[in-house]
């Protein structure tokens, strides 16, 4: 069961990775306890906060219950049919689980009209290229969520990233061509899902959905903008955010 994922991604997700591959294998079965957290440490020599988060996603995905004066069971071998995402930085505010994976559906070069301009936040007649996507639960196949994902037309060549690479757009463009983020807007609204979206991601047409906008500003200008659009009860956000007590508020 020590088998864990090689990622990027925070150590508690990779430790979470490593028992839902143990579960899906059949070396954790339904019912069979996981160990103590002591002996959870000291395997993957980790700090305590780590193995409860570690453990708190696996709940989260439906895998495993805890139980007082019982322990924590194994209850299932597929995942709930929605994520929970909850975060405790603005790093993980531009993360996604480690086992969802995007699918490449389409790209095209455009010229932003006013509408468009003021709905992105971008300069009006500015060259774009829309790279569109959908994120899926890589075990169920399940579609979460349509991303449009815009960059500078001088970017596009960052499209063959998509699907082949872990890494999240603007860090390949930030690697590839020297960008340099020097903050992120982030804008949350509710909507009804476009026929085209619903169609793909598999939901009645008009089904409400949470759209998240993220506008990427790099030294002198924007460089990306995504907007994800998130059918409802398929994915869902829970922010902690910790009091700055150094500020006496």
């Amino acid at each position: 069961m020590a088998k864990t994922t090689t990622g990027k991604g925070p150590r508690y997700r990779e430790i979470a990775n490593g028992i839902c591959e143990a579960i899906a294998e059949g070396r954790l079965t339904v019912g069979s306890k996981l160990p103590g957290e002591h002996e959870l440490r000291q395997r993957y020599k980790v700090s305590r906060h780590t193995i409860r988060e570690a453990l708190r996603m696996l709940e989260d995905g439906g895998f495993i219950q805890r139980h007082k004066g019982i322990g924590t069971v194994v209850t299932s071998d597929v995942a709930r049919s929605g994520y929970v995402q909850r975060m405790q930085s603005v790093s993980e505010l531009l993360q996604y689980p480690a086992d969802t994976v995007l699918e490449h559906v389409g790209s095209s070069n455009l010229v932003a009209n006013a509408e468009l301009a003021k709905t992105l936040g971008i300069p009006p007649r500015s060259h774009w290229s829309r790279l569109s996507a959908i994120r899926r639960d890589s075990r169920s196949g399940l579609a979460l969520c349509w991303t449009d994902v815009y960059v500078l037309r001088r970017y596009r060549s960052v499209e063959k990233y998509i699907g082949t690479d872990p890494r999240p757009l603007y860090d390949v463009i930030e690697q590839v061509f020297g960008e340099r983020i020097r903050s992120v807007e982030v804008e949350l609204a509710a909507e009804l899902l476009a026929p085209s979206h619903a169609e793909a991601l598999g939901v009645p047409e008009g089904q409400p959905a949470m759209n998240i906008l993220r506008r990427y500003h790099g030294k002198e200008r924007v460089f990306e903008v995504s907007v994800v659009r998130h059918p409802s009860e398929r994915f869902k956000y829970s922010l902690t955010m910790q009091r700055d007590w150094s500020t006496g508020s």
